[in-house]
């Protein structure tokens, strides 16, 4: 069971349950579509981190691919191509891991360096309708970073982010 958030007056939140077996209130159809360009971009951008790690020491960071998530009926170019963090010199454009083509997600990387060692999760969000939903998968040592589908924004109930 999920839980969805409304927000009061004073940014306090009331948690109260919804009806999703994932988190997402999306049909499994579209999330199965999603998730089967995930996984077929997995293994290319496993391959990347893992030869970025081998040159540099450490894993590759990437902002958002898009500024805004897409969706599977309106998937868009990511405006994000030519970004990068401000510690880091490479770009989406840069590395091979996505192509610049019309995506239904929005991507980032997020590394991390804890006391158990290294590694990196790959986030995804699209959205459908009014809600947004992101997933996170997680190479390295803390498993527990990474998620199945959640919803993360619900522009009906005025959740978001």
């Amino acid at each position: 069971m999920a839980m969805i958030f409304t927000l009061l007056p004073g940014d306090y939140a009331l948690a109260s349950p919804i009806a999703m077996d994932n988190g997402c209130p999306i049909s499994p159809e579209i999330l199965s579509q999603i998730d089967q360009r995930i996984d077929e971009l997995w293994p290319v951008l496993t391959k990347a981190q893992t030869e970025y790690f081998a040159m540099t020491g450490r894993y590759y960071q990437a902002l958002w691919s898009h500024s805004t998530p897409p969706s599977i009926v309106s998937a868009k170019y990511p405006d994000g191509w030519y970004t990068h963090p401000t510690d880091q010199q490479y770009r989406w454009s840069d590395i091979s891991i996505i192509k610049f083509e019309e995506m239904p997600y929005q991507m980032k990387i997020d590394v991390y360096d804890g006391p158990e060692g290294a590694g990196y999760v790959a986030s995804y969000r699209f959205q459908e309708k009014d809600y947004v939903c992101e997933k996170s998968r997680n190479t390295g040592p803390e498993a527990l970073k990474g998620s199945d589908w959640l919803l993360v924004m619900d522009d009906k109930a005025g959740i978001s982010p």
